[in-house]
């Protein structure tokens, strides 16, 4: 499950333009942060909103659950 969070400024993500982008990560065998931070730099560069948030809920069949949350803008230290 990808939950995509963001506060819109001028633009905003059209839905089924951003179901067709969601679909190519589909077979992809990369890491679950991974898609989760390009996922987030993609509706950054597309948006441009004030904050974003995305959040993947990844759960493969017998293994071991994951939650993997990125921000932006990111946390100042």
């Amino acid at each position: 499950v990808l939950t995509i969070r963001y506060t819109p400024d001028k633009r905003c993500l059209e839905l089924k333009s951003l179901k067709e982008y969601l679909l190519t990560y589909r077979n992809l065998g990369i890491f679950q942060e991974n898609i989760v931070n390009r996922v987030l730099e993609d509706v950054v560069r597309a948006a441009k909103p004030v904050w974003a948030e995305v959040k993947g809920d990844f759960r493969p069949r017998g293994g071991i659950g994951t939650v993997v949350v990125a921000r932006w803008p990111r946390p100042k230290k």
